[in-house]
């Protein structure tokens, strides 16, 4: 069935200018959409109207607003390009009309579900840049003519402008906002020095900018070659079990072998040994290494309870955060090894003070002894003293040439070199 015709060219630009002054009235994306949605509909006399705007990482089309087919939407719809008849629209870059939807070839089977009888549709082209595509649809059949095809192109080069425009101004936002939100890892990067609290504020930090259910991070155990969990909001049983993964295995061990970034869409069917991950329920992963100046401290992963195909730019910022939590982390773990330095210092200090005191008391008191009353001995304690003279002297310039090796260890000037030796020999020889 036609629709009636009629209707003047002065009604047609007056609702062209309607959606072209739709067009200049928002910046957010998703209500410029759904306004537009609506005029052209309405400009159509159809039942629904749908845009799908491609997806240059997978070159696909995705439904990403909706009058009268919100599923699609809701269901987040994906047409390749070339299939279907939005991927036919999107390839061939020309009008397309379907009269009878039961005999055509549509990928979306929302479309038949709805009852939906003819469509028609145009691409979303800006430049020589294919942005999307824009279909309209009746619930009975109908014969779009060609002034319906050319107003809806003259519609959908207004639209593909102003979702243009939009999606600058939307990405514009998203880099201020990531900015923003890798400040916050910043913050906490550097607001800490306890490797505890700077963990535990990170995990928070990085769940919270890509709105993700789970993070944890895994540090690298360098004696066992394993990374082991030490942080974690969501996955908290991870870090109470001490889980460990060797390098090289599993989700996290591959992150911290291959040094790189991996995702894994569907935790189920994947090489995944932490068992604590299937029993919470996650279903898709994200995961970056922490590097700092080449080495490897750990691992940081995201985690969805619900199936997501994380974006580019999603991946760029977790990258980006573990970047600046691994320059954090790396000071905050230095900042403990100094710490421990200073105690082993000090406890060597107190115990070296302990040792060299009591053969500089002997020595000091038969000296003194000696000195005051050498006439007065007798031979045999006159010769005692003596003796106990030189064993002090002795044990006192062994510690001394000890202390002076620990110096030269110190400044690389003693070479060392390994030797099988036995515990008992080298205890006895220590208490001798």
């Amino acid at each position: 069935m036609e629709r009636q015709e009629g209707h003047t060219s002065a009604e047609q630009l007056e609702r062209i200018q309607s959606i072209a002054d739709a067009a200049l009235a928002h910046l957010e994306l998703r209500e410029l959409l759904d306004e537009l949605l609506v005029r052209i509909r309405d400009a159509l006399e159809a039942d629904t109207a749908a845009f799908l705007l491609l997806d240059e990482e997978t070159g696909e089309l995705v439904a990403r607003a909706a009058s009268g087919l919100e599923e699609s939407v809701r269901a987040g719809a994906r047409v390749p390009l070339g299939r279907g008849f939005a991927g036919r629209v999107a390839a061939e870059r020309r009008t397309i009309t379907l009269e009878d939807l039961e005999q055509a070839d549509v990928v979306n089977p929302i479309l038949r579900e709805k009852g939906l009888k003819s469509l028609l549709g145009v691409p979303l082209v800006v430049g020589a840049r294919l942005v999307g595509i824009v279909h309209v649809g009746t619930l009975t059949p109908r014969r779009f003519t060609e002034a319906d095809a050319e107003l809806l192109q003259l519609a959908a080069d207004r639209a593909a402008l102003a979702i243009d425009h939009g999606r600058v101004y939307a990405e514009a936002r998203a880099a201020a906002e990531r900015l923003e939100r890798l400040q916050a890892v910043t913050d906490a990067a550097l607001g800490h020095l306890s490797t505890g609290a700077l963990l535990d504020e990170l995990v928070l930090r990085v769940r919270d900018i890509l709105a993700t259910d789970t993070c944890a991070v895994l540090l690298l155990d360098e004696s066992r070659n394993e990374v082991v969990a030490r942080a974690a909001a969501g996955l908290e049983e991870e870090v109470e079990a001490g889980v460990r993964i060797p390098v090289g295995r599993g989700f996290a061990g591959r992150i911290a072998a291959e040094q790189r970034i991996v995702e894994i869409e569907d935790v189920d069917h994947a090489d995944v040994l932490n068992p604590i991950l299937r029993e919470k329920g996650i279903k898709s992963m994200l995961g970056a290494p922490l590097l700092a100046h080449g080495n490897v401290l750990g691992v940081i992963h995201v985690g969805s309870l619900t199936p997501r195909r994380f974006t580019g730019d999603e991946k760029e910022l977790l990258l980006a955060a573990a970047d600046r939590a691994a320059l954090g982390l790396e000071r905050a773990l230095l900042h403990e090894r100094l710490i421990e330095l200073d105690r082993v210092r000090n406890r060597f200090v107190a115990v070296a003070a302990h040792e060299l005191r009591t053969p500089t008391t002997s020595l000091l008191g038969s000296a003194l002894t000696l000195h005051a009353r050498e006439a007065e001995l007798d031979p045999a304690d006159r010769a005692a003293l003596i003796d106990l003279l030189v064993g002090q002297s002795q044990r006192l310039a062994t510690l001394l040439e000890q202390l002076l090796d620990l110096s030269r260890l110190e400044l690389h000037a003693v070479q060392i070199t390994r030797a099988r030796r036995s515990v008992r020999d080298v205890v006895e020889q220590a208490l001798a």
